[in-house]
């Protein structure tokens, strides 16, 4: 049942700039995990042929956009729960 709750949460929450774990928790350990897919690919890993010192600035970049949105509050809309509470 975790597992069908976790995958209905996956296609429901929002999607961030970067993935995000959605894990099914029973007293302590996980039970079931997915990650929710990011909007878009990490710039850095495509296959450009760029200089070394722009992809270690695009990296810097990212990383502290990643540490600023761990940090926020994560809102879900109603939806969400809605579609746990849908489930047979």
């Amino acid at each position: 049942m975790a597992q069908e709750i976790v995958h209905k949460l996956k296609y429901v929450i929002p999607r961030k700039l970067y993935p995000m774990p959605v894990q099914g928790y029973i007293e302590g350990r996980v039970v079931a995990r997915v990650d929710v897919p990011p909007l878009r690919k990490n710039a850095a890993v495509s296959g450009d042929k760029k200089s070394v010192s722009k992809k270690q600035a695009l990296l810097r970049r990212q990383s502290l956009n990643k540490s600023k949105s761990a940090s926020e509050a994560i809102q879900l809309p109603q939806s969400v729960f809605d579609a746990i509470l849908n489930i047979e």
